[in-house]
Parts: C-alpha cells; sequence; structure tokens
C-alpha cells in the first residue's frame, strides 16, 4: 500500500494515479498551521503503522522529523553533506547534483530494487469534465485541431521574480509567432500575474516604426472575443490547465512549475534558465530546448543547499535574445 504525504496546493497534480491508495493532506499554511496541525499529522501516521517512509525531500528537516515522530523505523531519504536529517535515515542515498532531478529522484527507487531503466514522466490524470471545459474554451477563442498553438507562460511567483524573462521579449516572441508560423497563442498564468501579462499585452509600444499593428492591443479574458490578440487563460483548475496544455503544439516558459506539467503532458517545452540549470531543473524530455547563457555567477541557486538567488539584476535572464527563443521555436515546431 502506498500512501503520499504531501500539501493540498499540489493535490491537482497528485490525484487520480492508480498506484497511490491513500493521501494524506498536511495544510501547513491552513488549517493545520501551528501545533496542533502537526501533532494532528503525527497522529495520522502512527496510527497507520507504516514499514517505510521514502523520502524526495533534500534540505528542509521538517518531513524526516515528522517520519521519526510517527514511529516509522525504516526510513529512507537523501544525504547531503552538513544536513542534519540525514542522521535519522536508515538508507541513504547520496544526492546527485550533476544530473537531472528526475533521474536523482529515481536513484531512491532503484536503491529499493527497481530497475536501471530509462524514467519517463506520468501525464497528470484528467476527466472528461476538464476535457469538455477545455474544448470549449478553444471553440470559444476560435481554435480548431488544425490550427498551430504555443502556450506562453512569462511569470513566477514574487519569491523567484529573478527567474523572469523581460515582458517586451516575450512580447515580441509573440507577435513573430503570430506572424511568421501563423500561431494561435495563449498566455498562462494566474490571477497573480495580471501585471506581466499586461504588460506583455501592452507591447504595441515596442514597435515604434514597425508599420504593421500590433497584437496586443487590449488585454483578453478567457472570454474574449476571436480575433488577433493572444489568449490569456488564468482562471483553469490544475487538471483543466494540464488539458490546456496538451493541446499546445510548443510551450514556451521560464523556470517554474508549468513548465514541469507541459513537459508531464509531452508537449514540446522551451525552459528559459538563468538562477538554475536546465541540466538539473530542466523540462525533462526537452531539455535540449533549454536556452541558458551559463555566465560566471550561475547558476545562484542551490535548493539542496537552500541557497536561494538574492540577484537584483537578473542579468543571466537578460542574456537571452528574442532571436534565441525563436531559433529554437523554429527548430522545436521542425
Amino acid at each position: 500500500k502506498l500512501t503520499l504525504l504531501t500539501t493540498p496546493r499540489v493535490s491537482g497534480v497528485v490525484e487520480g494515479f492508480s498506484y497511490i491508495d491513500e493521501i494524506i493532506y498536511y495544510d501547513i499554511l491552513g488549517a493545520d498551521k501551528g501545533l496542533r496541525g502537526f501533532l494532528r499529522i503525527i497522529k495520522e501516521i502512527k496510527k497507520r503503522d507504516f514499514d517505510i517512509s521514502i523520502d524526495f525531500e533534500h534540505y528542509y528537516n521538517f518531513t524526516a522529523i515528522i517520519s521519526r515522530l510517527g514511529g516509522i523505523d525504516n526510513m529512507v531519504g537523501f544525504s547531503v553533506d552538513k544536513q542534519f536529517r540525514r542522521r535519522l535515515f536508515n538508507t541513504k542515498i547520496t544526492y546527485d547534483t550533476t544530473q537531472h532531478e528526475v533521474q536523482t529522484f529515481y536513484e531512491i527507487a532503484k536503491k529499493l530494487g527497481a530497475p536501471n531503466s530509462n524514467v519517463n514522466l506520468e501525464e497528470i490524470t484528467t476527466s472528461s469534465e476538464d476535457k469538455r471545459i477545455v474544448k470549449q474554451f478553444l471553440e470559444q477563442n476560435n481554435i480548431s485541431d488544425n490550427d498551430l498553438v504555443i502556450g506562453v507562460h512569462p511569470s513566477t511567483s514574487q519569491s523567484a521574480r529573478v527567474r523572469r524573462w523581460l515582458p517586451k521579449r516575450f512580447a515580441k516572441v509573440i507577435d513573430a509567432l503570430q506572424d511568421d508560423f501563423g500561431a494561435k497563442v495563449i498566455i498562462t498564468g494566474t490571477s497573480n500575474d495580471k501585471e506581466v501579462i499586461n504588460e506583455i499585452l501592452r507591447g504595441q509600444s515596442l514597435h515604434g516604426n514597425s508599420p504593421r499593428p500590433s497584437h496586443f492591443q487590449q488585454p483578453t479574458t478567457n472570454n474574449q472575443q476571436p480575433g488577433e490578440n493572444p489568449i490569456v487563460c488564468t482562471d483553469f483548475s490544475l487538471k483543466e490547465f494540464a488539458e490546456v496544455l496538451r493541446r499546445c503544439n510548443l510551450f514556451i516558459s521560464v523556470d517554474t512549475g508549468p513548465m514541469h506539467m507541459a513537459a508531464a503532458m509531452k508537449t514540446p517545452t522551451i525552459g528559459l534558465f538563468g538562477p538554475n540549470t536546465p541540466k538539473k531543473w530542466g523540462p525533462y524530455g526537452f531539455s535540449g530546448l533549454a536556452i541558458y547563457k551559463d555566465l560566471d555567477c550561475s547558476p545562484c541557486t542551490k535548493q539542496y543547499l537552500g541557497q536561494i538567488s538574492n540577484c537584483k539584476t537578473g542579468e543571466c535572464m537578460k542574456e537571452i535574445t528574442t532571436k534565441d527563443v525563436l531559433e529554437v521555436a523554429k527548430e522545436a515546431l521542425n
């Protein structure tokens, strides 16, 4: 029996897999916040009498402490130098910083007897209702099965702003994708990304001397009338969003969660990297499409050491040009 311990914010990603028998949600920022919630989780784990815990965390001690206090005697996890948590594990796996995170995670599975074989990402499970909602959304925005559809994800969380690319350059790329490839472009994000998305949509001011009209005349919504403007997709659930990603012929994203979701949905994905290295964090299966300038100061983010970039200028992202992105896009589409 396989039980997954996670937080509610990823429920749309993890729910629906037949091989997960149970999911325990630890709402650490909500209902389980504080000591009472912590004790509840410990109690939930204790009463199940687990034989083994497999810990994929590589920095924070919290998950290992929960397993130990939950009465699990056989604990498996990563061993990283100078980290307290490794002392709690009975079976230790060296955390390999030179390969992709997916392959590093699979080292744990191999340690427990899994075959030494190629690893593929599982597609996020979706329902017939998810498919219906997205099909309706595409039809309302005049997107047919024959259209070339390219998704663009320009934003990140506030804590990872240094990973963002310049909105002006995203605007130029979207213009070229529409003009040169005849693509229907969907800009994805959340309601928190409105500022970044609107800055892209105002990109007609970039074209100054250009004789042709810009496509970015008005900010759009999921209910927009069909036209040349990019379609903005911000109101979907994670599973509905996965269906949007499935329909895209290409996805262009900064280094953030939707990039990995797109790769899981088998959509060719271009990742734009600076603070992180695509060798470890690229869109799995499509890392060859990642764009990374590898400056002397890169990478400046190393999650496994608790090292997060405090860069204020983002020179590594500024080095990525619109030409770089369009050349890789052409290669991917061909």
